[in-house]
């Protein structure tokens, strides 16, 4: 009896070390994509802005800004130099929501166009809350959340929570959400590059 238990921690640490082994290697590639993008941002030719001007009942006029970051290279330089295909790494949104909350959104792309990684920050009257999630294979594998509801208060803590596989209800839903969003983006990308607008 005494063995099999010692077996199943043995088996239970090594599962745990190799998931964890596994997470940290995928968020080292995540971290190198986000570090190629920022490059990228720098480049005047690889990124296109988009403005949306709209207005909502008792909020106001909101200006939504979106910004798409691409590669480019030549599809088939022999048959057509001029013909490029763009791939989408990343896409920024920032808005303000009645002047008293400003929000901040990324979501980064890897090569096949999947989510790998979203980045949310919210700085307004109720307090300064930032969310980072880390996908993998189109599954959530991290999440670190900084919450300071009390951000005019200095004597208040930052609340700081992470999560690696073991998620709770509102970080799943929020995650599929986001999920959800980034495929909006990847779309309304493809559909400037269908208008000609990505050049």
């Amino acid at each position: 009896m005494r063995n099999i238990l010692y077996l199943l921690t043995l088996i239970l640490i090594f599962n745990t070390a190799s998931l964890w082994a596994n997470t940290n290697n995928q968020i080292n590639k995540i971290r190198k994509l986000y570090n190629q993008a920022e490059e990228l941002n720098k480049l005047t030719y690889s990124h296109h802005e988009v403005t949306l001007n709209t207005m909502l009942p008792a909020v106001g006029h909101i200006k939504i800004k979106v910004r798409f970051i691409f590669s480019s290279s030549q599809n088939d330089p022999e048959k057509d130099p001029y013909l490029l295909s763009y791939s989408l790494k990343k896409v920024v949104v920032e808005y303000n929501v009645a002047a008293r909350e400003k929000h901040h959104f990324e979501y980064l792309y890897n090569e096949k166009n999947a989510l790998v990684f979203a980045y949310h920050n919210i700085d307004g009257s109720d307090g300064k809350f930032e969310y980072r999630y880390y996908y993998d294979k189109n599954h959530l594998i991290k999440v670190i959340a900084l919450e300071n509801p009390f951000k005019n208060n200095p004597e208040e803590k930052l609340i700081k929570r992470q999560a690696l596989n073991n998620f709770n209800r509102k970080d799943k839903t929020d995650a599929d959400v986001i999920k959800k969003k980034a495929q909006n983006y990847l779309a309304f990308f493809q559909n400037l590059k269908n208008l000609g607008e990505i050049k």
